[in-house]
């Protein structure tokens, strides 16, 4: 670098610190800088607020109408039972506790008074949110309504009924009334209501119905209680049959018309009756991960008759109960024989000649023995020594029969010493000789395995009902 250069920059190092010198802020006017800032900060947070403060108050000064004109788009004549507060009504007595949700009308908790889980707490068969019963309406407007949406208002409450109102006004109006009835785990559910002509279709005569529920684990075991959890459904006038009780998910829809359908675990049920019959069924239910606290989720879909001619209702039966077959079995005298619900069905007692051995003879025997006998290990060791006396004289003949092939042993050595080979003539020689000898002495191959042979249906039967009763 030569002499010019270091002249230069020396100099310009002086100019531009003389003139940062000179230019240099007065205290006191940085002092104004940083209040101003502050000031401007202030200034624009209290205008913010203010802003939010208008919007706040535009917004609560929406009048009440226009949320209505929104609402009306979406619900039609329906719009006003969309707001509410949910309330909760009880209905009660010596066997169950239902709980009732204004907010859709429908039960949202079942509790058994008299059963407990296999961990001593109370038991539910399903509680808030675990339960879903809903009607979709399709309104005169042509407006798609979910019951479940809409709030009702209790009337006519007390510790054993309520009706459930969805009221457009006061001269039209929808009902939902239960009934609990006394000393007994049904509910009866009437769908009516008033000049209903003013909300349905002039022609409607059947209303769609969806229900379901998580099926909870009562049982220590949950791969055993899975095993005998499903969808069991009864068509009118004829057989009970179920969804797979093995698969992972199972699915089925029938055209049928069905008299019930149930979501049943190993030892208690949800069942809802229709006093007329389901149509457009659509049953399914998904297995719950193995371990969880429940064990299946279950649901159906139909259509039952409604129409809205003045006076005319619809009818149903939930039972929400232990599976006690002598308990189901008397809910048939209550009605015509055509009309049984053969909810005893729900009991499993195996198929063909071991459901007939059960309910014929197992049952009817246990259940003198449970007037005597509190303990079902000596029930069961009773049954199965009346089992032994039952068929102690074919067995009696059974033991004759031995003892005289043990006698007769060595004339049958004699014999197969006789006819010795394997040709198959002497062979026909020496059955026919041994036979000759065991029918001339009254005695019976197969007279030892008879007895055994017999009371095998009876222990099949019996191992098929009581781990499930």
């Amino acid at each position: 670098m030569d002499k010019n250069t270091v002249i230069g920059l020396v100099l310009i190092g002086v100019v531009i610190f003389g003139f940062s010198w000179l230019n240099r802020p007065d205290p006191k006017e940085i002092e104004a800088q940083r209040q101003a800032a502050i000031e401007a900060v202030r200034q624009d947070s209290i205008a913010k607020a203010e802003a939010e403060a208008v919007a706040a108050q535009t917004a609560a000064a929406v009048p009440d109408s226009l949320k209505q004109v929104s609402d009306y788009g979406q619900y039609g004549l329906l719009a006003s039972a969309t707001r509410g507060t949910e309330e909760v009504v009880e209905l009660k007595n010596s066997k169950v506790q239902l709980k009732l949700s204004t907010k859709g009308g429908a039960i949202q908790e079942a509790l058994l008074v008299d059963y407990k889980t296999y961990d001593g707490k109370p038991l539910y068969l399903f509680r808030q949110g675990e339960s879903d019963f809903n009607l979709p309406l399709r309104t005169v407007d042509n407006r798609a309504v979910d019951t479940r949406d809409l709030y009702f208002t209790p009337v006519g409450r007390t510790d054993s009924s309520v009706v459930m109102r969805l009221a457009v006004d006061s001269a039209t109006y929808l009902d939902f009334a239960y009934t609990l009835l006394r000393e007994d785990y049904r509910v009866r559910m009437t769908v009516s209501g008033q000049n209903l002509h003013a909300l349905f279709p002039a022609n409607m005569t059947m209303q769609d119905i969806e229900w379901s529920q998580r099926i909870r684990r009562q049982e220590q075991s949950w791969k055993f209680e899975n095993q005998y959890t499903s969808t069991y459904y009864k068509f009118s006038g004829d057989d009970v049959e179920r969804l797979s009780d093995s698969k992972q998910e199972d699915k089925k829809t029938l055209e049928e018309r069905l008299h019930w359908v149930s979501f049943k675990d190993k030892y208690f049920a949800s069942v809802l009756v229709s006093d007329g019959h389901f149509e457009n069924n659509k049953l399914a239910q998904k297995t719950a991960p193995e371990g969880s606290d429940y064990i299946k989720d279950c649901s159906m879909s139909a259509t039952f008759p409604l129409d809205v001619r003045p006076g005319t209702k619809a009818g149903f039966t939930f039972f929400f109960g232990p599976l006690k077959y002598n308990m189901l079995r008397a809910y048939d005298k209550e009605v015509k024989a055509e009309d049984n619900l053969d909810l005893d069905h729900l009991v499993y007692l195996g198929a063909s000649i071991f459901r007939w051995i059960n309910r014929f003879m197992i049952i009817p025997a246990s259940t003198f023995l449970q007037q005597y006998f509190s303990n079902w290990g000596l029930i069961i060791l009773l049954l199965t020594l009346g089992i032994k006396l039952l068929i102690s004289p074919l067995a009696y003949k059974g033991y004759i029969s031995s003892a005289k092939m043990r006698l007769l042993r060595p004339q049958v050595q004699e014999i197969n010493a006789k006819y010795q080979g394997k040709d198959q003539e002497t062979m026909m020689k020496r059955q026919k000789a041994t036979m000759d000898l065991y029918r001339a002495a009254g005695a019976g191959p197969m007279s030892g395995c008879l007895p055994m042979l017999l009371q095998f249906p009876f222990l099949v039967a019996m191992y098929m009902y009581f781990p499930t009763t």
